[in-house]
């Protein structure tokens, strides 16, 4: 197993278009989550996580490694494979004469990113902004899926990104 996720990753590596592909969707994140995130915090006052019980660890290179490495890796298994696929099937057992596959499919994907936003639970508009970030990231394991690449590879790359695009933005950078 370990192995055949090895290959995948040098197979990706070694694809540029696959940087690109990645990119852009990173970029997409930038522009629709992060930037618009840090508006409604900076210009209107309104820091959205009133507690978050990870940012009580002190250590920075624990922080550095459950933020940027496990939480892109556990969240991506959880939210945008076992779920989706989870849903993907129970739906189509349930429905299969009535819906075709791709219906299915985009129910797995709300019902997924409904779960991640409930999932980052710190209140009312962090939870939708999130449950948005989760569907952003349902079409993109859907477009991994359709283009042959691998969408847990992707999207926890992606994750990756945006908690260290966060991170540096919090801790170093002030845009506004």
């Amino acid at each position: 197993m370990i192995n055949t996720f090895l290959k995948t990753i040098n197979e990706n590596l070694k694809n540029k278009s696959y940087f690109i592909f990645v990119f852009f969707f990173y970029a997409i994140s930038v522009l629709f989550f992060i930037i618009p995130f840090m508006f409604i915090e900076e210009f209107f006052n309104y820091n959205p996580i009133e507690y978050n019980p990870v940012s009580e660890i002190t250590n920075k290179w624990v922080f550095f490694i459950l933020i940027l490495i496990v939480a892109p890796i556990i969240e991506t298994l959880i939210f945008q494979i076992y779920i989706i696929k989870g849903f993907f099937v129970f739906f189509f057992i349930l429905f299969e004469k009535r819906m075709n596959s791709d219906k299915i499919l985009w129910l797995a994907i709300f019902l997924s990113s409904i779960s991640f936003g409930f999932f980052h639970f710190y209140n009312t508009i962090y939870i939708i902004i999130m449950s948005c970030l989760g569907f952003y990231w349902g079409i993109v394991y859907f477009f991994c899926k359709k283009r042959g690449c691998s969408p847990f590879i992707t999207i926890a790359i992606l994750h990756f990104l945006y908690n260290a695009t966060i991170y540096l933005f919090e801790e170093y950078i002030s845009i506004f």
